[in-house]
């Protein structure tokens, strides 16, 4: 399976939690709690939401999604227009905004 995919690719593989890179976007299992990036006070929810892991989807090197112990969770912060896109997205394919 290859790892760089285009952004129609990887909304698939964080469905299906997958690990994959596209450009600025990228999805990744983290054993540890991963660097806040610019994600300001939403970063406490991601540390409390660690415990053995989670699938995290990254916008260049800031959490903007991650599968953990109680669930999706998707950031409401607002970063750049790219990041915008990306998170609209990825509510989208994982059915959280009616189409």
């Amino acid at each position: 399976m290859r790892y760089q995919v285009n952004q129609k690719e990887a909304m698939h593989r964080i469905v299906a939690r997958q690990e994959f890179g596209a450009t600025s976007l990228s999805g990744k299992f983290f054993k540890y709690t991963p660097s806040a990036g610019r994600l300001g006070e939403e970063y406490k929810i991601l540390c409390e939401d660690f415990e053995e892991g989670a699938y995290v989807v990254l916008s260049y090197s800031t959490p903007i999604a991650w599968h953990g112990k109680k669930g999706w969770y998707l950031v409401k912060e607002k970063f750049s227009v790219t990041t915008s896109k990306q998170q609209s997205k990825i509510r989208h394919s994982l059915g959280l905004v009616s189409v």
